[in-house]
């Protein structure tokens, strides 16, 4: 009983102390916030701002390898390389005779074939003509022709060899896909994709690598058919490119990642902390040293102080916290926890480290020091 008498007394004497404001809770309060939130909220936007340039470098087709190779490549296998880790879409690609729209009659209309696998690679907004035999539309193709419904009339420039489109005919248009290179030219930009079964040979198989890898690049030749050739007869070879190299070859997102000041401001928000706990402690050494001399046991003032800290840090931890989940969420396009991660470690270490120099301190003062303490007061 006596021990839980005296354990409440401790708590008091906490409560007094930050309510008389001797233990200066706001002053700690408001510098822990602003010191630890901003480190907190810099690292999480940091780690923002790489995932929404990885999503851009994807959106305009940077991450998007072709392997051409004219009538060799196997439009099966193209389309299963989807399947593999770090290939998110793979879509094989032929191209066919030129259409004329009855919309645009006197321009010819490049004409593709395509496996189902290069409509999620394209992102095809599908409209609502399903049935099969529609066709995807490039949306400036869209936007010229003014397309309001899902019923398109195609007439083939030269009928001879045209297959499908040998005799014209009404088409349904079953979705649009916006430009594959983002700005850069590609075949794609301004033309009518014709969904087929990915059977037969192809051109071209196209690819979506995220995240980056030599060793997934290195499996796009798996897409090509295996051919023999002839003694004597020049073997050709698959060619392999980016869509889009406005941008450069490559992201390196765990390279831009490791250049983020994360470590920087972890240590800088953790030594603020330190030494914040620390000289706000070991400025109230006279009052510390006064306590001792009046019987008051040391683990009881260690757990006072403690409580004291608390007092303040998790009001600071309450205003920090939702500030960096705000900055982790924030047009991020990664899950939110990714950016969140560095800025709540750091406040937790910034806690532990104000709290053990709390300690610390504490533990340096002596009763027998109380005089030189009076005198340098």
């Amino acid at each position: 009983m006596n021990r839980i008498q005296r354990l409440r007394e401790v708590f008091r004497e906490a409560y007094r102390n930050v309510a008389t404001g001797t233990a200066r809770p706001l002053i700690a309060l408001f510098a822990f916030a602003l010191v630890v939130g901003a480190a907190g909220f810099a690292q999480a936007r940091g780690v923002v701002g790489v995932a929404q340039d990885a999503l851009t470098w994807q959106q305009q087709g940077s991450a998007v390898q072709i392997i051409t190779f004219e009538n060799q490549i196997d439009g099966r296998q193209c389309d299963a390389l989807a399947s593999l880790p770090g290939i998110g879409a793979a879509g094989a690609v032929r191209q066919i005779d030129s259409v004329r729209l009855a919309a645009l009659p006197s321009v010819p209309i490049s004409t593709f074939e395509v496996t189902p696998g290069l409509g999620e690679l394209l992102g095809v907004t599908a409209g609502p003509g399903q049935e099969i035999g529609g066709v995807w539309l490039s949306e400036d193709l869209a936007r010229v022709i003014g397309i309001t419904d899902t019923e398109l009339p195609l007439v083939i420039q030269n009928v001879e060899g045209a297959g499908r489109w040998a005799h014209g005919g009404t088409f349904g248009v079953a979705g649009v896909y916006s430009s594959p290179a983002g700005g850069q030219s590609s075949p794609l930009d301004y033309a009518v994709l014709s969904p087929a079964a990915p059977v037969g040979s192809f051109d071209s198989c196209w690819a979506l690598l995220w995240p980056e890898s030599s060793q997934t690049i290195s499996l796009l030749p798996l897409s090509v058919e295996v051919t023999s050739t002839a003694p004597g007869e020049h073997r050709q070879t698959p060619r392999l490119a980016q869509l889009n190299t406005t941008a450069g070859t490559s992201f390196d997102a765990a390279g831009r990642l490791d250049a983020l000041p994360t470590w920087p401001l972890t240590v800088a928000a953790v030594g603020f902390a330190a030494v914040l706990g620390f000289g706000l402690t070991y400025t109230r050494k006279l009052e510390l040293a006064s306590a001792l001399h009046a019987g008051v046991r040391k683990p009881s003032l260690l757990i006072q102080l403690g409580i004291e800290a608390l007092y303040w840090l998790i009001p600071a931890v309450a205003l920090v916290i939702p500030a960096a989940f705000w900055a982790a969420a924030r047009e991020n396009p990664d899950p939110t926890w990714i950016a969140f991660y560095p800025a709540l470690r750091t406040t937790a270490l910034a806690v532990l480290a104000a709290l053990l120099t709390v300690l610390i301190a504490a533990l340096l003062v002596r009763e027998k020091h109380l005089f030189r303490h009076f005198k340098q007061r």
